[in-house]
Formats: C-alpha cells, structure tokens, sequence
C-alpha cells in the first residue's frame, strides 16, 4: 500500500524503519523461491544521512534560536552610538546597574552615580530613555569618579590606566565614532591628572600626594609611560597654575637626580642600568616638554656655579648632565674588577669575551638613554640649546689635562665620563655623518673658534694649529651675522671629545698591552702574579667600554667623514686655524685599533677606506 493511506506521523515512523531495515542487510534482488519481487508501493523519495567528517577542532558552542553566533565578529549594524558606548565603558570601567523600576524608567540627572563595591557607576539616560555612554559627557564621568571618596585606590593610577586602555581600543576598533571617542577620552584624562596636581584640593585626599605617586610612577623601570600622556600633564598644570608647573618639575627632576649614583670617585661602581636607567629616561621624558626643556636647563646646577674651579672632577659632580654622564663601568674598580674578570686565567677566550658581551648590553642602554637627555634638550628650545652648547665646551675645556701621560685624577673627568662623552657626542653627529648632503654644510674656516663662549671653552688658546703661524683667533664680542650652524659646531666639539676621551683611552691601552706582555716574560708563574692579573683584569674591565663594536663601528663613520673635510681644505688650498690633532687622531686611532683589536677593525673599515 502507498504511505500516503496512512498519516503522517506513522508514514515518517515506516520511512524510518525501512531505512534502519535497509542499512542492516543487504536488498534482495528477488525472493527466496526464485521469483521476482513485487513491485513496491510507490514512497517518498528520502536521501540517506551522510555522516560528517571527523575533525580536530573542538565543537561550536549550542547557540539558541535567534542569537548571534559567537564565533563570529560582531554585526556591522551595530549602530555607532553602541560602538561609542561600549568603547568607553571598557575604558573607563563604567558598569550600568539593573534598577528595579525597568530601562525605561526616568531618573532624576543625566549623571547619577552609584557605588557598588569598590567601582563606581553612573547611569546615564537621553529623552529617547536609551542609556548610553556619550563623549560629550567624559568630563562628568571622570570628575564623578574622581570625586569618589570611597573609591580604592590612587586616582591618578586609575587614570593612568584608562589612557592605557583607551590607546588599546583605539587600535582595534574599526568604528571611526569610537576611536574619536578614545581620542577625546584621553584629552579629559590628560586634563583631569593635571587638575590632580595642580588644583588636588577639588578632590578628595589620596593617601600619596599626587605629585609623589608620579614621580614613582615614572620612576618605575618596568612601566614605560607614554610620551603623549607626560607632556600633555605637563602642559594641563602650566595652563591652570605656572607657579605649580615649576614646583611639579623640580619636584620630578629632583626624584630623578636622588636615584642616580652619588658622586664618588673612590665610592662603589657606577654600574648602568637599574635605578640609573629609569632615572636618566625620567630627565629625558620630561625635557620632550619644551617648556620643562627651558625650565631644566636654567637649573642652577645645570653648569657650573661661579667661583667653583674649571675642573673635570667638578663638572661630572656638581651639573646636572655630569651626573647623567658618569653612570657607567670603573676599570679602577678591584671588586668589579675581581667579580667579572678574576679567573680569566683558568677560563676559555670564549667565556671571558661573552662576559664582555654580557655587561656592554646595559651600558648600551645606559648611553641612549644619555642621548635621549641631550636630543630633548637641544630640541626644546633656543635657550635649551645654547645652554647644552655651553655645558659641551664647558665639559672638554675642564678635561685640558686628560691628554697628559699620567693625569691628576682629582683634576680630569673618570674614564666612564670620557667615554659617554665621546660616545654621546658620536651618536649627535651620526645624522649628518650619513647624510653627505649634510656633511658639506660643515663649515672649512675658522669663524666657529670666534663664536662668543664656544671657540675659547672647548680649544684652548694654545692648542697647537696644523698650518704654522695660524693660531687660535680672537672670539667675538657680538656673534657674527648669521652664526654658525649645529652641525659645524657638532663636528668640532666630537673631534674634540674624541681627542680628549678615546684617543687617551686607546694609548693608555697600548701602554698595559706592553706592560702585561713584559711581566708574563719576567713572571715565573703569571697565573698566580697578582701584579699580571691586576693588569689583566684592568684590560679587560677597560674593553667593555672602549672596544664596543657599535661604538667603534659609529667612530669610523665619523673618521670618514673627517678625513674627507679635511682632504678637501688641503685640497683647496685653505689655510686657517685648525688645530693639529685632527689630522693626527685620524692617522693614529686607527693604527692603534690595527694593533689591539685588528678583528674589530676589518669589520668596520669600509667608512675608512671610501
């Protein structure tokens, strides 16, 4: 009989059953006497179930009728007034509570807040009754939330966190509404730190003086703070109170300046890295305000106090930059000496030089950090600039007497200071020095020795002329029209430092190069000669600093350089003041690297040999 005779509940039942029959056993082509089957009614066409394929991937969640798939990305009707809502809720962490009375229900202001353990919540609602978060009302918010009393917590950290989370949402929404939403919330956090720190008596009393929980919050060397969010706090409190401004600025400079090393020459090492990074980074990130730049560089101890000598041992201990300048690795140090480099004799070369590796990296960052002060500062403003200028000439002339053959060390600058001084005098001139257009703006005349504090203060007046008869001109009362540009007095004052930093650094090398090979001639035993393993030790502590690749690599580039200005005054004929040192630094260095470190050399000579 055909299905259709019976209803349609029992005609699915037998459907059933017949594919259950057919699935077990095999169809019979006739029946078992021989005869051919009878022809069957005719059924419903039905197409057998084909199992799914096996896969790794776990199951999709059960999703209930109607509801959006989570697997997939969210609908694009989402209207943008949603998309703003739900940026700034996450940003600010503001939570809607369910009032009992419904979504419609009126409420007494557009911003009532609510607290609800330790957050604070705050219902917003327009005529329409829909309650959504809204740019226009960023200034309610974070002033509800900062006016808190019962809030946990510092409220400059709670800040600091949304600008941290609105720069994150911002990068991965696609909604232009919202990421403008996040553009505007970080100008009302920024503003609102500000009023924290200049104006704190309009909020409740955290328990740390927001100025002190900033300067700890920059301080900290894990957390690094966003450049845009420093200086827009910088500039909220100028604009509410100027005099607050400078209290706030040398309050932070003054934290910093506490976490560098102390000065002291005979003390324990001033080893980079640590306190001494986020400190020199904290001096650096406040000097990209311009206006913090003018305000640090006329600090009282940003060059040396009148009537204070002219001496190297002065200026790395009493200004600012000295300070930021001496962070680095004493060679004359027995225990750093000892604790790194005290049993090189029973060690491989391998693992001695990978100790050398090992202690450049922090002084790496060290020196960039350094390089980060002067390139804010020099950026800052015109006074910023000039007074940095100064320090530099200040900082050669007062380390005359580095190039003596043994040095008064209560007179001259410590060797780190030497050293960060060439390094950080390198890295400024590192633009120009790969740039040829730049390099042909170096002045070949002597007008940069005439120029009012510059000439005079990093050359001395009897410094020895490469052409005789052609010595050190008169410095101008006025500055000539025009003056002289940064890069010209960039190169001066590098030649200089390198003159007075690795050039001495180099020969005092060669010198316990000659010493160490004597006493392991003379020596019965040097593995036991204290005298030997001294010298060896002060070697090698010495490397560290003086024979790091990149530096060596970037002094090259700037031989380069050198030795084509100066190719081309003896080419053309020129004759004025220069002084004779430059041609003689960039035929020695060189020869002194092929006899020290002659694989060092071969790796960077291409600037050399153009």
């Amino acid at each position: 009989r055909s299905s259709a005779a019976f209803p349609m509940e029992r005609a699915e039942e037998i459907r059933a059953k017949r594919i259950n029959r057919l699935s077990a056993k095999p169809v019979a082509s006739g029946s078992s006497d021989g005869a051919p089957a009878p022809e069957a009614a005719p059924a419903t066409p039905r197409m057998l179930p084909r199992s799914p394929k096996k896969s790794s991937a776990p199951d999709p969640p059960i999703v209930a009728a109607g509801a959006a798939s989570p697997l997939k990305k969210a609908s694009p009707s989402r209207s943008p007034e949603m998309a703003v809502h739900s940026a700034l809720r996450g940003c600010l962490r503001i939570h809607f509570p369910s009032p009992a009375s419904g979504v419609g229900s009126p409420v007494p202001s557009a911003a009532q807040p609510h607290d609800v353990g330790d957050d604070l919540y705050t219902l917003t609602q327009d005529d329409s009754g829909s309650r959504l978060l809204r740019a226009e009302h960023l200034d309610a918010y974070l002033f509800e939330r900062l006016s808190d009393p019962s809030s946990v917590g510092h409220p400059l950290k709670y800040l600091f966190d949304a600008y941290k989370r609105c720069e994150d949402e911002a990068r991965s929404n696609r909604v232009p509404e919202a990421k403008n939403a996040c553009a505007k919330a970080k100008e009302q956090i920024t503003a609102h730190a500000g009023l924290l720190l200049s104006l704190p008596s309009m909020f409740p009393e955290p328990p740390i003086p927001s100025t002190a929980f900033f300067g700890a919050w920059l301080l900290a060397p894990t957390i690094p703070a966003p450049k845009d969010l420093v200086s827009g706090i910088l500039q909220a409190v100028l604009d509410n109170d100027e005099s607050v401004y400078s209290e706030v600025v040398s309050f932070l400079v003054a934290q910093a300046m506490d976490k560098l090393p102390p000065p002291q020459r005979l003390g324990p090492i001033l080893e980079p890295g640590g306190d001494s990074l986020a400190a020199t980074n904290l001096i650096a990130l406040l000097c990209k305000h311009k206006r913090t730049a003018a305000l640090v560089s006329s600090r009282p101890d940003f060059l040396i106090a009148p009537g204070r000598p002219k001496l190297g041992l002065v200026i790395e201990q009493e200004t600012l930059l000295g300070r930021v300048l001496q962070v680095g690795y004493n060679p004359m140090d027995r225990e750093f000496v000892a604790s790194n480099f005290g049993q090189v004799m029973s060690q491989p070369r391998q693992q001695v030089e990978g100790r050398q590796t090992f202690l450049r990296a922090p002084l790496r960052d060290q020196q960039a950090a350094q390089v980060d002060v002067l390139n804010s500062l020099l950026r800052g403003s015109g006074e910023s600039r000039g007074q940095v200028v100064k320090w530099l000439s200040d900082a050669l002339a007062c380390n005359e007497r580095a190039t003596a053959t043994r040095a008064d060390m209560g007179q001259v600058s410590s060797t780190a200071f030497l050293v960060n001084l060439s390094s950080l005098l390198l890295n400024l001139s590192m633009p120009f020095v790969s740039d040829p257009s730049k390099a042909a703006l170096i002045r070949r005349d002597d007008q940069v020795f005439k120029s009012p504090g510059f000439g005079h203060g990093a050359f001395p007046a009897d410094t020895t002329p490469l052409y005789p008869g052609f010595d050190m001109p008169t410095a101008d009362l006025v500055p000539s029209k025009g003056g002289v540009n940064f890069i010209t007095q960039c190169f001066f004052l590098t030649m200089r430092a390198m003159h007075l930093g690795m050039r001495q650094q180099f020969e005092k090398h060669d010198h316990v190069e000659r010493q160490i090979a004597m006493l392991h001639r003379r020596s019965p035993d040097p593995a036991r000669d204290p005298h030997f393993l001294g010298l060896l030790g002060f070697k090698l502590a010495s490397e560290v600093s003086s024979f790091d690749p990149p530096l060596v690599a970037k002094w090259c580039s700037f031989m380069g350089t050198s030795a084509s200005w100066i190719q081309q005054i003896l080419g053309e004929g020129q004759r004025f003041h220069v002084p004779e040192h430059f041609l003689d630094d960039v035929v020695s260095i060189p020869i002194f690297l092929q006899r020290l470190a002659p694989t060092l050399l071969m790796d960077v000579m291409e600037p050399l040999t153009r």
